[in-house]
């Protein structure tokens, strides 16, 4: 019994704790292998749904369901993507253009439910804590869907912002609204004419 604890004592004596701030590069935190962070129903709303969250302007986070196979397809293709996108954008110190995360929503349904995810997999965009866009994918067409949208959304978030379906919608009632008021005062000109 006492060489077992002195053991343990050695080991946790010259164990070193890698401390962890702004400063940290991402392959200091993350094995090797994996560019995405895994979000739960805690971790969620103080990343993707907060104005520079995790220390990111965008998140692009894949809803799945562990247990089922197209998932496991998805975490290979969504790894490689945020590995590309990860290191073309986050180019700045101390803030990240891009982080990509996974929710599993076998054990987060609640979570995934109020994100509006109703099939899997589900790749939801997150631009300043905002859901910009969400695209749900056919896991035939999974791979390359994923990487046309993707360039669509981090493609142009290079080059400006990025407008979301419903800022398209909101400039379209508008448009409509001032060409009816012009309508409206042309036919009125005309009557009194």
């Amino acid at each position: 019994m006492a060489h077992r604890l002195a053991f343990l004592l050695v080991v946790s004596v010259g164990a070193e704790v890698l401390e962890i701030n702004s400063w940290t590069p991402d392959a200091a935190i993350l094995p090797a292998s994996r560019h995405t962070a895994t979000l739960n129903s805690l971790l969620f709303s103080g990343n993707a749904r907060t104005t520079l969250g995790g220390g990111a302007e965008q998140w692009m986070v894949a809803f799945c369901a562990s247990w089922w196979e197209p998932c496991e397809e998805l975490h290979v293709i969504f790894e490689q993507l945020a590995a590309k996108w990860q290191g073309k954008l986050n180019t700045q110190d101390f803030i990240a253009k891009v982080r990509f995360a996974t929710v599993d929503c076998a054990t987060d349904k609640v979570l995934c439910n109020e994100e509006h995810v109703t099939v899997y997999p589900t790749i939801s965009y997150y631009k300043d804590g905002q859901q910009i866009r969400q695209l749900q994918l056919h896991p035939k067409r999974m791979k390359d869907r994923l990487k046309t949208w993707s360039e669509e959304i981090l493609g142009e978030s290079k080059s400006g912002p990025v407008r979301s379906d419903a800022d398209c919608t909101v400039d379209m009632v508008l448009l409509a609204l001032a060409l009816c008021i012009v309508l409206r005062l042309l036919v009125a000109g005309s009557q009194k004419a």
